[in-house]
């Protein structure tokens, strides 16, 4: 168990100072400049370790609510958060008499009602489950584990084959020293994710991703899972509370957006609970929530990726417009004519579309002679 993660803030924005005089580093101060807000609550990070697992299969309330799930269930019955078929697949169950927070109580909000846009059913075990074969660990990839809350909680796991990513010189000398044995070998990586081949993290195999995600950069991460979407078939963590929404968002609503369709065209999407800013040092200004994203059976979407691409982002950057108007200057940009789009659709907004209705009309798009 990690000594210092409970540690009482010192002020600075890190966790307390100990171990004078033991000849490493003590503390990590969060820098504002690489969105660092370090969380404290193990309670919190333990489900985060569990939600990564690819056969992790949360069921709903009779509400609907994944929130109020979280909230409650973990407190009162843990098997509601258990993977499918848990005694099979070798998981570890949640360890006997482990109290978690109630709903409202240290960080989990269970009185925040979710909204019915951000409301998912997962149904089954998809793809991902292939990671978790029979004797082959799953191999795992944290980004910015700063002290190490959540990364301790996945190194619990003997199934988890964990490596960290760290750009913070800081941090990086801080669980070094702390956990020699866990971040040797190639265990920790000092280096910026964005800029990652992540084909050479784990020799071209799959892999999980989760963190505790700066917020400044938690939109190109998003971006970058896309680029790597045949490598990333599970992703779980803990976002901004707006962006968790975005991502989860379905259409309709204000929140749904280009991140909600690209992301939706290729993962099932799942808000699991709103994290407040108490819960983090320095708290943020902003509240936080933990989501999962796992791959749907699309490995194509039968259409054009890049057209699809740019079509949702035609329609999005003028999502006050109906379609007919948003779409106006494809012709001269692509020299494609959208003539053979229904009426219909084109007097639609961008949200009121779904991830089929835009592949719809890419499939539609005809070269304009």
């Amino acid at each position: 168990m990690q000594r210092n993660n409970r540690r009482n803030n010192d002020g600075r924005g890190g966790f307390g100072r100990g171990d004078k005089g033991a000849g490493r580093a003590d503390s990590v101060r969060a820098k504002k400049a690489l969105g660092q807000h370090f969380l404290k609550s193990q309670d919190i990070a333990r489900v985060i370790a569990r939600c990564v697992h690819p056969q992790y299969v949360p069921r709903l309330m009779p509400d609907g609510s994944l929130d109020r799930l979280a909230a409650g269930a973990l407190t009162h019955d843990a098997s509601e958060f258990r993977p499918k078929d848990e005694a099979s697949s070798g998981m570890p169950p949640l360890a006997a008499g482990m109290e978690l927070p109630a709903a409202g109580k240290s960080g989990f909000s269970g009185d925040v009602p979710l909204p019915d846009t951000c409301r998912m059913t997962y149904s089954g075990l998809s793809a991902s489950s292939a990671l978790a074969l029979p004797g082959k660990p799953i191999h795992v990839l944290e980004i910015g584990p700063g002290m190490g809350v959540l990364s301790v909680c996945l190194w619990e796991d003997p199934m988890l084959d964990v490596k960290l990513v760290e750009l913070d010189p800081e941090s990086v000398v801080y669980l070094a020293s702390h956990y020699p044995d866990k971040t040797r070998d190639g265990k920790l990586i000092p280096a910026d994710f964005l800029k990652m081949d992540l084909r050479e993290v784990f020799c071209g195999e799959s892999f999980v991703l989760t963190g505790n995600f700066p917020y400044n950069i938690s939109s190109q991460i998003l971006f970058r899972v896309l680029e790597y979407k045949e490598l990333v078939p599970v992703m779980g963590g803990m976002f901004q509370k707006e962006v968790g929404e975005r991502i989860c968002a379905r259409p309709g609503s204000k929140a749904y957006g280009i991140m909600s369709v690209l992301l939706q065209a290729f993962y099932r999407t799942e808000y699991l609970f709103t994290v407040e800013a108490e819960e983090f040092l320095p708290p943020p200004k902003v509240r936080s929530c933990v989501i999962r994203l796992s791959r749907n059976d699309s490995s194509a979407l039968g259409c054009d990726e890049k057209l699809f691409v740019y079509l949702v982002k035609k329609a999005f950057n003028q999502r006050r417009k109906t379609l007919r108007n948003a779409f106006k200057g494809i012709e001269e940009e692509k020299g494609l004519s959208t003539r053979d789009f229904p009426a219909a659709m084109l007097e639609k907004r961008a949200e009121q579309l779904g991830v089929e209705d835009y592949v719809a009309l890419v499939n539609l798009l005809r070269a304009d002679r």
